[in-house]
């Protein structure tokens, strides 16, 4: 058992030490933003705004999906200046508060809960032009609504259920059964070696992989559902494809190596990575770091 752990600390100092090679970014640089975050992927969200506003909200969500949080609040608030009846950007400014999903259960303070229960009803008060709008923000309702009362599990599953629910509701809706995928991946049992709802996002990912090629959070989710060592070989062909298919986003650049380290290909994971840290040169936040984990 000491010569496993021996070797396997061996093995991630290498890696280590490999990725402190890549040079520091200037103390002055920032995180990529909306604006010099250009190829991002494909991503149509139909919603009740203007033209004008219809194509910054997929830009947010194209950053959301490649989890580029900071860029992806300065988006939405670019939806906002286009059209201040979009009540669908306020939606987009709650999930983008709530961050990573795969942190949430020890990532998620009671204040920013209720910041996002705000949101939600900013949404609600400024336009939700039709029933498939608020069910997007009644279903995010569901998952901090009596957060002081409720544990996370249990919020966890009834927002699933309502993404779910959605999603069978408008079928013709992609990003619903996206989005879906993302939480019901994201609600998962340590305990439970059957990777059951992993798999499940991963068989309703599967085909809209094919049917949108170019769509950032279908790799990236699929990636997420295979990050088991028992079953990542199968996320290995989205992490080929999720960087090139949002080349400038750093998360994007970063995620593939999840799959490659399962895997033990080393190289591929230190190439990843060291993309990664220059797209996101001098970035404080996550996405600066993950690529030095």
């Amino acid at each position: 058992m000491l010569a496993k752990l021996s070797l396997r600390t061996a093995i991630f100092a290498a890696l280590a030490a490999a990725l402190a090679l890549i040079p520091g970014a200037p103390a002055s640089a920032h995180e990529p933003t909306a604006v010099n975050m250009k190829r991002l992927g494909k991503v149509d969200f139909k919603v009740g705004c203007t033209p004008a506003a219809q194509k910054e909200f997929n830009r947010s969500m194209a950053l959301y999906h490649s989890f580029a949080w900071e860029a992806a609040l300065s988006s939405f608030d670019a939806v906002l200046k286009a059209d201040p009846t979009c009540g669908m950007a306020h939606w987009g400014k709650a999930i983008t508060t709530l961050d990573n999903p795969f942190a949430w259960p020890g990532n998620l303070p009671a204040q920013k809960l209720n910041d996002i229960a705000g949101l939600l009803e900013t949404a609600r008060k400024a336009g939700l032009k039709t029933d498939r709008e608020k069910g997007y923000v009644e279903a995010v309702a569901t998952f901090v609504k009596d957060h002081d009362k409720l544990n996370h599990r249990t919020r966890h599953a009834s927002f699933d259920a309502a993404m779910q629910a959605l999603a069978q509701a408008h079928p013709t809706d992609k990003e619903a059964t996206i989005y879906a995928a993302l939480v019901t991946s994201a609600n998962y049992d340590p305990s439970d070696k059957t990777y059951a709802n992993q798999l499940k996002a991963a068989r309703t990912l599967e085909p809209l992989f094919k049917a949108l090629p170019k769509h950032p959070g279908v790799a990236h989710y699929l990636i997420h559902s295979y990050d088991y060592p028992p079953i990542a070989k199968h996320g290995l062909t989205a992490a080929r494809l999720y960087g090139k298919i949002a080349p400038d986003a750093p998360h994007a650049l970063h995620m593939p190596s999840h799959i490659f380290t399962r895997l033990g290909a080393w190289q591929d994971s230190i190439v990843a990575n060291r993309a990664s840290a220059k797209a996101a040169a001098g970035e404080k936040a996550a996405n600066g770091q993950h690529a030095h984990d």
